[in-house]
């Protein structure tokens, strides 16, 4: 019935002729699926099954209407940075209602009268649980129990009794049937093994689930027995064995039976994933042989009597200390390049304790022809939960200047070394379908120079022998609800804001104080167009702003990526841009207002199964993009003359527009360190004078937003 693989869970009928599952088939983000069986009987698997809602998890999903337009399922959400629950849901139509918070539910089922059975996770235990049609109440439904476990709870057709899966300390797992009170009425099956999804037949007399205690995952079937009697002890009997209902050559999973009976649909393991099927339901198949456990399983076990969880937890318990986590435990060697092309040479290391309470990275970098260092060391601690907190140093020498005097008469190169002293409190609020964040910091940068002749750093008090200070403070804040599918070439739905403002002042003249802004926001709408993952069409758009003090300027022009050292003194990539304009230089214009935006389609080409090369390298996808780039930075009247800021008044003034189009590669040379590798060409098409329209070929890393 699905024509994708990857991922499915949970198929249930909607009355008698359709089908409703949850899956992640690569294409789209998880969601729920409806197709009528119909389709499937005449042999059109390739039609499209209707999405029906978005999910933040595969769960189940029960219909309780004929229509599915009314849905009870279960799926997770985010509380906070730290906490996930799972809870029940209802979903009326479009409208989702949640029933219940933080209540760690799972794998609900409901009767017609909206009464819900669950699963509720708890430590080292799960237990069934009945909630309310409102969700306001919830009762215990099987008792609590350390190391005992339920799974896929079904009510009976008539609602008085109830199926699911009881999985025991000592490692064995049975198939049983409990009346409304939750006392156990029968055990129909078990032993050790997986034993999944049972449920009734429409007439209540059968039981169908799937175990793989013949050797694979297959469909059984049982009878129910008399409901009168209370029978715990004939499954252990051998002439006990249910019938094998299926035979495939993979696996079938949780099977659900049709209103009239004699269809079954299921779960079907094929070599591209997951897929929903149906089948008619076989009754008079061959009983199971239990050949691939020990027999030992069944009855008198020799299995402990408490599970291993069970003698852990038993353990006396001490204070737990970060400390013995947090020393370097590895040392890797760096090397870069310093101010004057030289190569660099140092290591790095860092420590993270299993809680993340606390985190630290540091790096050293020594240029030994010119005894200079470079250097970072950071700190972030989470213990308080909310807000996140960071300290940061950072020293570089990052150029080499030339001064000069009053009259333009060059003196001598100094270098400049900036020291960044940096302290930061982060708050995020995560959710599966949004997240937020803020961040507030102050910031601390020191620059000092240094001649190789003392004259050149000037007299006495001037700020390049003393050097300068800058203290500042700054607001960042974010939020998002982009997603994107398994298989996905860009982000494919939703948008993100972002914002970021700092003031900065020279310490010893607050006067010169001045505030900067920069604001980005972007949107991506996907096209079901043909390919392995859906096309995008994505959109972005920025805009940044400095008052008349400012001595920084904002610059336009490049492309944006990530930039890296492959080896001394060879970058690749580029760095991230918040003005960039494909087939112009870097910084070809500047000022203190810009604004841009760009406008790109995306289109998946290749997803590769083998690249044949001599070197290890994992080749995932290959995907194209076409796109238009545009922006303008200026200055107000009242600060053309600074000319650090601004181009002189009618030099390269105008709007920038450039189209071009890109090659993306997604590759890893460590299994779990992606990489995206970008090659494209972008030919100006609006440009002012002095601006060159020859166009630029390039090749960078990383995405470009």
């Amino acid at each position: 019935m699905s024509p994708d693989g990857w991922y499915a869970e949970s198929p249930r009928w909607v009355g008698a002729d359709s089908v409703v599952w949850s899956a992640s088939n690569g294409r789209e983000v998880t969601g729920v699926y409806m197709s009528p069986v119909s389709a499937a009987a005449a042999g059109s698997n390739t039609t499209a099954p209707r999405r029906v809602a978005w999910r933040n998890a595969l769960d189940v999903n029960v219909p309780l209407d004929s229509s599915g337009d009314t849905l009870v399922y279960a799926q997770l959400e985010r509380r906070d940075a730290y906490i996930t629950r799972s809870d029940v849901y209802r979903r009326n139509g479009t409208r989702e209602i949640q029933l219940t918070r933080g209540a760690r539910l799972t794998q609900p089922d409901a009767r017609q009268d909206g009464s819900i059975v669950a699963v509720q996770l708890a430590a080292n235990a799960s237990r069934l649980v009945r909630v309310s049609a409102d969700g306001e109440l919830i009762t215990p439904f099987t008792a609590d129990r350390k190391g005992e476990r339920w799974a896929d709870p079904r009510w009976s057709p008539n609602g008085s009794e109830v199926v699911a899966v009881q999985l025991l300390p000592s490692g064995v797992q049975r198939v049983v049937v409990l009346d409304v009170t939750g006392q156990l009425r029968r055990v129909v099956s078990g032993g050790r093994g997986v034993f999944a999804s049972p449920s009734f037949t429409p007439d209540g007399g059968r039981l169908v689930w799937a175990s793989d205690a013949g050797g694979s995952m297959q469909l059984e079937t049982a009878r129910r027995g008399a409901v009168t009697v209370v029978d715990t002890l004939s499954w252990l009997r051998e002439d006990g064995l249910p019938t094998q209902a299926s035979a495939v050559s993979t696996a079938v999973y949780e099977p659900t039976v049709s209103p009239d009976g004699r269809q079954v649909v299921a779960l079907v393991q094929r070599g591209d994933g997951i897929h929903v099927a149906v089948a008619s339901l076989d009754t008079a198949g061959p009983p199971v042989r239990r050949t691939w456990y020990s027999s030992r399983a069944r009855g008198a076990s020799r299995a402990p009597a408490n599970a291993d969880s069970l003698r852990i937890d038993s353990l006396p318990s001490r204070k737990y200390s970060a400390k013995p986590m947090l020393w370097p435990r590895y040392w890797l060697p760096l090397v870069g390049e310093g101010r004057t092309g030289g190569a660099t040479y140092g290591v790095a290391s860092s420590g993270e304790d299993i809680l993340g309470r606390h985190a630290w990275d540091a790096s050293l970098l020594r240029e030994p022809t010119l005894g200079e260092t470079d250097g970072s060391l950071t700190y972030r601690y989470a213990g308080l939960g909310m807000p996140i907190t960071g300290v940061s140093f950072t020293q570089e020498w990052d150029g080499t200047f030339m001064v000069r005097n009053d009259s333009g008469a060059a003196l001598g190169l100094v270098a400049r070394k900036r020291r960044f002293l940096t302290l930061s409190n982060t708050y995020i609020v995560p959710r599966v379908r949004w997240t937020a964040s803020a961040t507030v910091g102050l910031q601390y940068e020191m620059r000092d120079f240094k001649a190789d002749a003392d004259s050149v750093l000037g007299p006495a008090d001037s700020g390049v022998r003393l050097g300068t200070r800058y203290p500042s403070f700054f607001f960042n804040s974010s939020y998002s609800t982009a997603r994107l599918a398994l298989r996905g070439v860009s982000i494919e739905e939703g948008f993100s804001i972002s914002q970021s403002t700092s003031y900065r002042w020279l310490e010893d003249n607050p006067e010169t104080g001045s505030f900067r802004s920069v604001l980005s926001a972007r949107g991506f709408v996907p096209l079901n167009l043909p390919g392995y993952a859906r096309h995008v069409l994505a959109v972005r758009g920025a805009a940044a702003w400095a008052d008349t003090r400012t001595r920084t300027e904002f610059t336009v022009g490049g492309t944006s990526g990530v930039a890296t050292e492959l080896l001394p003194g060879v970058a690749v990539g580029d760095p991230a841009r918040a003005f960039p304009v494909r087939g112009t230089v870097p910084g070809v214009q500047r000022g203190a207002r810009v604004v841009g935006g760009t406008v790109e389609y995306r289109a998946p080409l290749v997803m590769f199964s083998r690249v044949p090369s001599p070197l290890t390298v994992y080749s995932d996808r290959l995907s194209f993009a076409l796109f238009s780039d545009a922006a303008r930075a200026w200055c107000p009247a009242a600060l053309r003359s600074n000319t650090t800021v601004c181009l002189p008044n009618g030099v390269r003034d105008g709007w920038l527009a450039s189209a071009g189009a890109e090659l993306v590669l997604d590759v890893a040379v460590q299994y779990d360190a992606p990489l995206r590798l970008r090659v494209g060409s972008a030919v100006p098409y609006a440009a002012p004078v002095g601006v060159s329209r020859k166009g630029a070929f390039y090749v960078t890393l990383g995405g470009y937003f």
